[in-house]
């Protein structure tokens, strides 16, 4: 085994044997495609420990907010909730990362499929794996959408940001109409499009230390699937 790993290292270095699953592969061909993707992203930071405790961090805030979506729960879903909460404000292992994002995907995936069309009705878990991963697989692209879109939005601010002057004075030269709407101070003032900027970043880098970690646990499907309620 290589040196020190942080989580998501180490659980594409268990990775390694196995097929990308081809519910994935419209994004990643390969695990080096998500080892890269993951090194070059805005939650790799330098330090490894840096990283697991960001990570935790940030799952422990994003699992407690996300599930105040998730409305009545039945007694098993509800159990696993707060254990998936407490396995995350406590970790102090790998296993522990594991066994929080596990729980919190076989929460969420259930949500879709005990309750798809918002009828109210209790969540209830799912013992179906295939479709389990699938909704779970759908939900993580999800979050990958919103990253790939706040960084959208980020790069027009920065375009906006770095216009020559002519363009400045005559945005119908700006052939981007996002980056116009950034540039035109009636729009958005100096300081709020500064303050917009840095609340991208924090959000950017929130969203795939999130992303990441859920895109690597649920690849270990076999895993998951040994659960207990």
């Amino acid at each position: 085994m290589p040196g020190r790993m942080d989580y998501c290292e180490y659980y594409l270095y268990k990775f390694a044997d196995m097929a990308v699953p081809s519910l994935i592969q419209k994004t990643y061909k390969t695990k080096d495609d998500i080892r890269d993707a993951y090194e070059s992203s805005s939650c790799y930071l330098r330090n490894l420990d840096a990283r697991n405790r960001y990570l935790v961090d940030t799952l422990t805030s994003f699992i407690e907010q996300d599930s105040e979506k998730f409305g009545r729960l039945d007694a098993d879903a509800n159990r696993i909730l707060k254990r998936a909460i407490n396995r995350i404000s406590n970790a102090g292992t790998y296993a522990d990362i594991f066994g929080a994002a596990s729980d919190y995907l076989w929460v969420e995936a259930s949500s879709r499929l005990s309750d798809p069309k918002g009828t109210g009705k209790p969540i209830s878990l799912t013992d179906n794996e295939i479709l389990e991963n699938r909704r779970a697989t759908a939900w993580i692209a999800e979050i990958k959408e919103k990253i790939d879109n706040a960084k959208y939005d980020l790069s027009c601010m920065e375009e906006a940001e770095n216009l020559p002057i002519g363009k400045k004075i005559f945005l119908g030269l700006v052939e981007n109409p996002d980056v116009a709407w950034y540039a035109n101070a009636e729009n958005i003032s100096y300081s709020e499009k500064k303050q917009r900027m840095s609340d991208c970043r924090v959000y950017i880098k929130e969203l795939e230390a999130v992303y990441f970690a859920f895109l690597v646990t649920n690849i270990h499907c076999e895993e998951l699937r040994r659960r207990y309620r």
